[in-house]
């Protein structure tokens, strides 16, 4: 089901992760991200944008392709929330879908534990659901 709502993510205590946004789309999609506490004090924020077919998002602040976290020794979330522009540079809230989790357990031969978080946008019409894509994946070792 789609929303326009944020879609939260548990970042899990313990864990180190990074996330990475990859766009496919004309409009420019925007991405806010927002850690927080448990008792919902923000903790960090951060802005990526980015626009065209299958491109990464890059982070306002310091232009990485990608945001690292962890580990916390505390329970926190990250909020998800995205838009695209439309014409005239006015900012639209996107369609979202998810998170879609996915978690790998420790094997004998791969002993780390993976979590993988992804939200899905739509900014038009065509129902692709592809148009910005927010992965969180997080580990244990």
């Amino acid at each position: 089901m789609s929303s326009t709502i944020p879609k939260t993510i548990a970042l899990n205590p313990g864990y180190r992760g990074f996330v990475v946004i990859v766009v496919h789309s004309d409009y420019k999609q925007r991405v806010f991200l927002d850690v927080r506490d448990a008792q919902s004090s923000q903790i960090t924020s951060a802005t990526f944008e980015g626009q065209g077919a299958k491109a990464y998002a890059k982070n306002k602040f310091d232009n990485r392709l990608h945001w690292s976290f962890g580990p916390f020794d505390y329970k926190a979330t990250v909020a998800v929330k995205i838009t695209h522009m439309e014409a005239g540079d006015r900012l639209v809230d996107s369609k979202m879908y998810g998170p879609l989790e996915v978690d790998k357990q420790p094997e004998p031969d791969y002993p780390i534990k993976f979590c993988q978080s992804m939200v899905f946008s739509e900014d038009a019409t065509d129902n692709d659901r592809d148009d910005c894509i927010v992965s969180v994946l997080q580990y244990l070792q």
